[in-house]
């Protein structure tokens, strides 16, 4: 129980794992309260591993059960900028790039099993423009939804921008969005 806020760039709450030694592991989080991430782009709750690429024989788990409310409400963030392909620094190149907001997001790099259990009293929602209630990316996502999950209508992006790139199409879902898992 309790409130968890947060706000500027970073998530509320934030767990991740650089796994670049292959030794795998397990994060949990279990929220009665309220987890409330303020401010556009962010999450209410993140958690996931980072690692090189995916390992066959290395275990690599998320499990967050919420029978609280976990929000992400005002929205994703729009960034641009410019880079230099292959360091040729007379071509640059513009670019835009959605970070969408995520009540809760779970990221791997393909080889991450994330199962999310909302209960019957549980809340989990983000409701801005180009944000979405559950976000999985690089993760096989196992949802058990009792209770609320609450998202937007849903975004259609730029075909140039960076996340759709990323996505591999320029829909960005609402409610649920997966990509990238193996």
């Amino acid at each position: 129980s309790g409130t968890i806020t947060g706000a500027q760039a970073n998530p509320a709450v934030y767990m991740a794992v650089s796994d670049y030694q292959g030794a795998g592991g397990t994060l949990r989080l279990d929220n009665s309260g309220t987890i409330d991430r303020i401010g556009a782009g962010g999450a209410g709750a993140q958690l996931g591993f980072y690692s090189p690429a995916p390992t066959a024989d290395v275990t690599r788990t998320i499990t967050i059960t919420n029978s609280g409310t976990i929000r992400a409400n005002d929205g994703g963030r729009v960034s641009t900028g410019v880079y230099y392909p292959n360091g040729n620094w007379m071509e640059p190149v513009e670019y835009t790039a959605t970070s969408p907001a995520g009540g809760v997001h779970v990221f791997g790099s393909g080889d991450v099993a994330a199962t999310i259990t909302n209960t019957a009293s549980g809340v989990i929602e983000a409701t801005g423009e180009k944000s979405v209630a559950v976000l999985a990316t690089g993760a096989a996502l196992d949802l058990t939804n009792a209770g609320t999950i609450r998202g937007g209508t849903g975004t259609t992006l730029d075909s140039a921008d960076q996340f759709a790139v990323f996505n591999g199409s320029t829909y960005l879902a609402g409610a649920i969005h997966t990509t990238g898992a193996l």
